[in-house]
């Protein structure tokens, strides 16, 4: 087994301070965790700023991707701008 080291990040950076995000529009989509039809503020990824929070269920647009947060679940760009799916509290 291969196994490549993980590069070295800066060190002692805080995370951003959390902010909600708000969404550009809305979409109905089919969640099972909403248990069925939801609604899903949708939002670009570009224009999402490290601390952003996103509670589920959401829609995430990229140019070559889409992430969807189901209901139950945050997302939040962490201070090197990942976008970091978690359980709800």
């Amino acid at each position: 087994k291969l196994e490549t080291p993980a590069p070295p990040l800066p060190a002692g950076l805080p995370e951003p301070p959390a902010t909600e995000a708000a969404a550009g529009a809305r979409r109905t989509l089919h969640d099972p965790h909403a248990g069925g039809a939801a609604e899903a503020g949708v939002h670009a990824r570009a224009a999402l700023a490290p601390g952003a929070i996103l509670h589920g269920p959401a829609i995430v647009t990229e140019a070559h991707t889409t992430t969807l947060v189901p209901a139950g679940r945050l997302a939040r760009v962490d201070r090197f701008g990942h976008l970091v799916l978690e359980r709800a509290p």
